[in-house]
């Protein structure tokens, strides 16, 4: 009799721990699914400082970004440089890819349009998608991109010869042995996707 009720004893403390044990492990769980998908800024995971921020996993993909219902999907391009993103809109239940061909590099989201970056010299290509997968822009820029509000500002190759005054730089550039350029500032108005020059010019090494 004595020995029946000892195994019950042992039994039940087994039980209770194994229960203990389950939830522990529920908790350990819960705590890891919520250390993989933190907000961050974007200047942090290499986006465009000023574009939305977003939600950033690094497991279920090489760089997973999600703003809302909008999820980028980021990995690594299997032929060329850069990588291919697959873009999820959930509220439309629908998907596209960008990048498959060449290779692109993802910049950022704001005002529910996707900055794209695209080659591996300075003079880079960029392009900007709306979250349909429709191109809106497309153009070449040097240096970095900046947002300003509403507007994106970037650099861009410039002739020279269309303009009357070269600026300051260009006669200590101009015996360099590197090839020296000419760049324009352009501003993007990121609601009509329209741009104009805001009339800077710099000099710029060209490879």
């Amino acid at each position: 009799m004595k020995l029946k009720n000892i195994s019950l004893i042992w039994m039940s403390m087994l039980l209770i721990g194994m229960s203990s044990c389950g939830n522990k492990t529920s908790e350990q769980s819960e705590q890891i699914s919520e250390d993989r998908i933190s907000p961050v800024e974007p200047e942090t995971v290499g986006l465009i400082k000023g574009t939305d921020s977003p939600m950033y996993d690094p497991y279920s993909c090489e760089a997973n970004y999600i703003f809302g219902n909008i999820e980028i999907c980021s990995d690594n391009h299997s032929e060329n440089n850069g990588n291919v993103l697959t873009v999820v809109n959930y509220s439309t239940d629908s998907k596209f890819k960008i990048g498959e061909q060449e290779g692109c590099f993802f910049k950022g989201m704001i005002n529910d349009k996707i900055i794209v970056d695209t080659g591996t010299s300075n003079v880079r290509g960029l392009v900007i998608y709306d979250l349909s997968g429709k191109l809106l822009f497309e153009t070449t820029y040097m240096n970095d991109l900046n947002i300003d509000g509403d507007f994106l500002i970037y650099w861009t190759p410039f002739d020279i010869d269309y303009v009357q005054t070269k600026p300051d730089c260009a006669d200590s550039w101009e015996h360099g042995e590197t090839t020296l350029g000419f760049i324009a500032e352009y501003k993007l108005d990121l609601k009509n996707m329209m741009t104009n020059s805001t009339g800077e010019i710099d000099c710029q090494y060209m490879e």
